[in-house]
C-alpha cells in the first residue's frame, strides 16, 4: 500500500498546488481591484503536427502579464509560474533584460518572476 499523502493545512501548502491559470486570475483580480491595468500575452503557437507549431513565435519568451498604475506611474512585467517550476532560458533573459531597462530608465518599471508562495512579496509590489 503506498504512504498516504499529507492533505496541506495552510493556505500558503493549498495555494502551491495551485495550478498557474488559477494563481493567474488570483493575480489579474488583486491587481484590477487596486486601480492596475492589466494584459496577459500568451505563447498564442499550438502545435499543428510534431515539431510543426503555428502562431505567433515572438510570444513565446513574453512575460504572461503586463502591469501599469497610472496613478503611481508603475509598470510591472510578471512571469506566473507553477511552485518547483522555473522559467525557461528565453523567459529569464527576457525578465532580464527588461529589469536591465527599467532600471535605466527608472526604478519604477519591473520584471517579476511570481510563484503562489510569493503572495505577500505580489501584495508589496501591487500596493507599494
Amino acid at each position: 500500500m503506498p504512504p498516504r499523502r499529507r492533505l496541506p493545512t495552510t493556505t500558503a501548502e493549498y495555494r502551491a498546488l495551485e495550478p498557474e491559470k488559477g494563481f493567474q486570475a488570483r493575480v489579474i483580480e488583486a491587481a484590477e481591484l487596486l486601480g492596475w491595468r492589466v494584459w496577459h500575452f500568451s505563447d498564442s503557437r499550438r502545435q499543428v503536427a510534431p515539431g510543426a507549431f503555428v502562431g505567433d513565435v515572438q510570444a513565446q519568451d513574453f512575460p504572461d502579464l503586463v502591469m501599469a498604475h497610472r496613478k503611481k506611474r508603475r509598470l510591472v512585467f510578471a512571469e506566473l509560474k507553477r511552485e518547483g517550476e522555473n522559467p525557461t532560458e528565453g523567459q529569464a533573459e527576457a525578465l532580464d533584460l527588461l529589469n536591465q531597462i527599467g532600471w535605466l530608465v527608472t526604478s519604477d518599471v519591473r520584471a517579476c518572476l511570481w510563484r503562489p508562495s510569493d503572495w505577500p512579496t505580489i501584495e508589496w509590489e501591487l500596493t507599494r
